[in-house]
């Protein structure tokens, strides 16, 4: 059984942060290295924390925005895993994503994807997201933050693997 997705990207710029702001679109930005016995942080699924932590050999990270105690939104930054075969060594891939219910159609997510490739400056990456043919919204995000559709690709369900298609 297979997942048919829409691939997206977007170039690192030769100019960026130096280091991550403390703060963006009025929130606070917290950079998130989930480690051992730290899973559950802001709320997030521990499960998922493992997991990313296992494949990546925890290099990962966690872009968090908060308004005081209330997580706006998150975005995973990820490495190449063997999920995604056709990425290079040293590309990051963008998800899970999820923006608090109070916080969406306000641009949060556009301008945290436009916020991404600021943070990788001049290493010459390539920020890779996909989503599903259904989910309009995210596409509309993708291309709000001037990533391009790449082409399609689909997913296992089984492995979670995901193919670009030709």
């Amino acid at each position: 059984m297979k997942r048919k997705l829409l691939i997206y990207s977007k170039q690192s710029p030769e100019e960026g942060f130096i280091t991550w702001p403390s703060s963006y679109i009025g929130y606070t930005l917290i950079k998130y290295k989930p480690g051992l016995g730290d899973w559950g942080k802001y709320g997030l699924s521990p499960l998922v924390n493992l997991f990313w932590f296992l494949f990546s050999l925890g290099h990962y990270t966690v872009l968090v925005l908060m308004d005081d105690k209330t997580v706006v939104h998150y975005s995973y930054l990820t490495p190449k895993v063997f999920r995604f075969p056709f990425m290079k060594k040293g590309d990051v891939q963008v998800g899970p994503c999820v923006t608090h219910a109070s916080y969406r159609g306000q641009g949060v997510f556009s301008q945290v994807l436009s916020l991404i490739p600021l943070l990788y400056p001049d290493k010459n990456i390539t920020i890779w997201t996909y989503t599903t043919e259904d989910d309009i919204a995210a596409q509309k995000a993708f291309r709000n933050a001037g990533y391009s559709f790449i082409t399609f690709a689909e997913m296992s369900l089984r492995t979670k693997i995901v193919r670009l298609l030709k």
